[in-house]
């Protein structure tokens, strides 16, 4: 089945996506059963949105939506301390205009990062957070923001920081698809650490003891993401 979504007042375009329903036939009408196989699979090449896999808690205010699962719900206020903060201060040093609009999946369960790994060939278990198009085919299409639990359970100021990173690549959109990957994580990155006190920002001391060795040159984006990610982050 192919079905359309759109945001109101937040997804620049419709968003299409395809998935499977199982259907049943009773007393001659035929209904919707279960949105996954009968092994309780979903179906191949479905993306999910958070409330096709459980129940969620949406917050919204004008610059942001904001979904939850249960468990993350419970921290919904700091998340959107920082949601709000983040795209102020983002926007605040930007050289032009965006719309100011961020769409946010908190997801503390496995479920929804499976899923989302199902679809798009990605794993994201490594990262606290990662930001998104939801048309794969079309990276210049709206965004989402997910931030998974690591990230959720971090603390208020790395909470920060890995939003406002997150809402920089938001901010950046398309701008950002055809400059080395360095750059994009660098802006991004600059921004995060703006939402932590100067005295209390960290960096990794295996990464210090590294730069001592004169890196020669910033590292390629083919392999920005490979074992050595942490390294390329912090360089």
């Amino acid at each position: 089945v192919v079905f359309t979504t759109q945001l109101s007042g937040f997804d620049a375009t419709p968003v299409t996506r395809t998935t499977g329903f199982a259907f049943v036939t009773r007393r001659g009408h035929t209904y919707i059963a279960s949105n996954q196989t009968i092994h309780d699979h979903l179906f191949p090449g479905y993306q999910p949105d958070p409330w096709d896999i459980a129940p969620v808690t949406l917050v919204r205010t004008p610059h942001a939506i904001a979904v939850f699962d249960k468990t993350a719900a419970q921290g919904s206020k700091a998340v959107m301390a920082a949601l709000s903060k983040a795209i102020a201060g983002v926007s605040a040093d930007l050289p032009y205009d965006w719309d100011k609009k961020v769409v946010l999946y908190a997801m503390t369960g496995t479920a929804f990062s499976s899923a989302f790994a199902a679809a798009s060939g990605g794993d994201v278990t490594h990262f606290g957070a990662v930001t998104y198009p939801m048309d794969p085919a079309s990276p210049d299409g709206d965004l989402r923001v997910l931030v998974l639990g690591d990230a959720l359970q971090a603390g208020s100021g790395q909470l920060a920081q890995i939003v406002r990173h997150e809402v920089t690549h938001v901010a950046l959109g398309a701008r950002g698809d055809h400059i080395p990957l360095w750059l994009v994580e660098g802006i991004a990155e600059y921004e995060g650490a703006k939402a932590v006190p100067a005295d209390q920002r960290q960096m990794p001391e295996s990464a210090i003891a590294r730069a001592q060795h004169r890196p020669q040159g910033m590292p390629a984006s083919a392999t920005f993401h490979d074992s050595d990610q942490d390294w390329h982050y912090a360089l």
